[in-house]
């Protein structure tokens, strides 16, 4: 907001505050005259994948309410995400923008991914494109595993305990997330990859991701709600007796509605030793109808013993068909 080379009429917010929260908050409202009555708040009942309990820290909390008393506070997060939801024409065309991005991330990994390249080499190639088209990656930045029973999902382990980075070979799948983000609007993009000749399994496992996927396109049009759409994806899951791990959708621009994860996850034979580590976790937000103007992130995925699959790209709603955004990334690619 200081930098002399920005214009300061491009930033709509013109009453800019700072300090610490809680003391900021009380500060503001204490300026504004509102000490009492109902004021609500967003962001007490987040309901993103990984901030399901909040994201509102308990200092800041507990130092509002210490201050204002007479003030009574009213959750309308999920309120003001259905709002939030609707975008107008001129944020959906970012959503495109964000999601070609994606779609050129993917083209960089296919092209890069081979036998005998390291795992930082794909990354890199990611982060590229996403840099050169000036964006920048979402938290948690990038997700990708590697190998032929890898089931887990996470960051790349060298990112974190440093070490070698893995190295590709033939009979690997690379499953990944990716989080492009331009002008504040992200999009999300798994792509799969499999290098030579790889287990038939994960044959089986496309073909039922085929069909969550087909049934969840179906169903994201207006006229229809999102656990609709969520029961549609996760119905061949279980007719096929396969078992699953994150989201097989979620909202975007908002993150706020996300399916039911963990179908049965009893299946996992990893989670053996973690004693109610099998629960599955419900639909995490509130209803939600299907309107124009909304965007989300297909994350179909589908689990065979100890195989995973997972694929998708993002979508506009539309008063039709939803427009799919993303190609690559709503399937299984193959290199040698």
């Amino acid at each position: 907001h200081f930098s002399p080379n920005l214009d300061p009429d491009t930033f709509w917010i013109k009453d800019k505050r700072v300090g610490l929260y809680g003391p900021g908050v009380v500060e503001a409202l204490t300026s504004l005259g509102l000490t009492r009555g109902r004021i609500g708040i967003v962001g007490l009942d987040a309901k993103e994948a990984g901030q399901l309990e909040g994201i509102v820290s308990y200092n800041t909390w507990h130092h509002i309410l210490e201050s204002l008393p007479d003030a009574h506070f009213e959750d309308v997060t999920i309120e003001f995400g259905r709002v939030m939801m609707i975008k107008s024409a001129e944020t959906l065309e970012l959503v495109r923008h964000s999601a070609m991005i994606g779609e050129r991330c993917a083209e960089a990994m296919i092209e890069t991914a081979r036998p005998g390249v390291l795992e930082n080499e794909v990354c890199a190639a990611v982060f590229d494109v996403i840099h050169s088209h000036g964006a920048r990656p979402a938290d948690p930045f990038m997700i990708m595993t590697m190998g032929a029973e890898d089931v887990g999902w996470y960051e790349p382990p060298w990112t974190q305990s440093g070490g070698r980075p893995r190295q590709l070979g033939d009979g690997d799948v690379i499953l990944s997330e990716l989080f492009p983000t331009y002008g504040g609007i992200e999009t999300q993009q798994q792509v799969a990859i499999a290098i030579g000749e790889v287990d038939p399994v994960y044959d089986e496992l496309l073909g039922i991701i085929n069909e969550c996927l087909d049934a969840g396109i179906a169903r994201l049009r207006p006229g229809n709600t999102f656990r609709e759409v969520c029961d549609a994806m996760v119905q061949p899951i279980i007719d096929h007796d396969c078992w699953n791990l994150t989201p097989m959708i979620h909202s975007i621009n908002p993150l706020m509605w996300v399916s039911q994860m963990g179908i049965n996850l009893h299946q996992m034979e990893r989670l053996a030793p973690y004693p109610g580590a099998n629960r599955p976790i419900p639909h995490a937000a509130a209803s939600l109808d299907i309107q124009p103007g909304m965007s989300f992130a297909f994350e179909p995925n589908v689990c065979r013993g100890n195989h995973r699959l997972n694929v998708g790209g993002a979508a506009i709603v539309t008063d039709g068909d939803p427009e799919i955004l993303n190609n690559l990334t709503n399937r299984l690619n193959r290199v040698n």
